[in-house]
């Protein structure tokens, strides 16, 4: 049994559940560097935290010159105005 990264119950065996692996940093540790790491959802969970990145990002204010054009710039140029239009 392992607990939701997001809500923090378990996540049982009879659960659809969502992996997701990398590398991580442990904060709490002498040693500085990263390790692989596994965080685990329920499906209801990664749309949550999906959800939440994606609104982090699209908060993101504009780069400077220097830097590449973000896709989250692109996507906040193209979507929809207030009216609908």
């Amino acid at each position: 049994m392992t607990i939701c990264h997001v809500c923090g119950k378990p996540v049982e065996m009879s659960d659809f559940g969502i992996e997701h692996d990398g590398h991580v940093h442990v904060y709490h540790s002498d040693a500085p560097d990263a390790t692989y790491g596994v965080i685990l959802l329920h499906a209801e969970c990664a749309t949550v935290l999906a959800m939440r990145l994606i609104h982090d990002a699209m908060q993101q204010r504009q780069r400077t010159e220097q830097t590449p054009l973000r896709a989250v710039e692109v996507l906040n140029r193209n979507r929809r105005k207030p009216n609908g239009n």
